[in-house]
C-alpha cells in the first residue's frame, strides 16, 4: 500500500474518531453538512431546529473536533 494511501486512511480514522466524540446533536449536523453536503436550511428542516441553532451546533462541533487535532 503506498504511503500516501496509508496516511489518508489514518486521517480518515482520526476524523471519524473526532466526530464520534461529539454529542449526538453536533455529530448529526456535522454529518449532514459535510458527508451529505446539505445546506444549513435543509439541515434545519431535517433536525427541526432553527437555522441559528444549526449554525451554532456546526460551529461548536467544528471547534471541538479541531481541538482533538491540536
Amino acid at each position: 500500500m503506498p504511503l500516501k494511501k496509508i496516511e489518508l486512511n489514518e486521517l480518515k480514522a482520526q476524523i471519524q474518531y473526532a466526530i464520534n466524540t461529539l454529542p449526538d446533536y453536533q455529530k448529526e449536523v456535522i454529518i449532514l453538512r459535510f458527508y451529505y453536503d446539505l445546506k444549513i436550511r435543509e439541515i434545519a428542516t431535517i433536525t427541526k431546529a432553527s437555522v441559528s441553532t444549526v449554525k451554532s451546533r456546526l460551529q461548536q462541533g467544528i471547534k471541538k473536533t479541531g481541538t482533538i487535532f491540536g
